[in-house]
């Protein structure tokens, strides 16, 4: 996903802290946008395309805040 808040935690029943877990500052969102576009199992870089469908299975409020975030850094949508 992109985050979790403190609603998700509970109700995912989540066994961390529940506080929203949203990036806030510049670097944490870059990181955050950044860790989605290299796979780790794969080691290669990720299309857009992909990205989405992955982050889609979180809900709605995660592709929100991938578009959100690509927009903010110039990252291309269609």
């Amino acid at each position: 996903g992109m985050g979790l808040t403190a609603v998700e935690i509970k109700e995912k029943e989540i066994l961390i802290p529940a506080r929203d877990m949203i990036p806030e500052t510049i670097e944490e969102e870059i990181v955050s946008l950044a860790d989605k576009f290299f796979s780790k199992i794969i080691n290669q870089e990720k299309e857009i395309e992909l990205i989405r469908i992955e982050v889609q299975r979180y809900g709605y409020l995660h592709c929100k805040r991938f578009d959100e975030l690509s927009k903010k850094y110039s990252i291309c949508i269609d």
